[in-house]
């Protein structure tokens, strides 16, 4: 089994499209601009964003 890192981080304007693009692949739901817009403005609220960043 690999092991994986993980790390937690604050959703910003400069990886809000990184979340929008997960959440694309992951979801069958899509979520409208304003979602994401409200993602940025109530800060440490909103959690539930991944991301890989594995080495190849």
């Amino acid at each position: 089994m690999k092991l994986v890192r993980i790390e937690l981080g604050d959703v910003t304007p400069h990886n809000i499209k990184q979340l929008k693009r997960l959440n694309q692949v992951i979801f069958p739901v899509s979520y409208n601009d304003k979602f994401y817009k409200d993602v940025l403005e109530v800060g440490d609220v909103a959690v539930g964003g991944g991301c890989d960043v594995s080495k190849s």
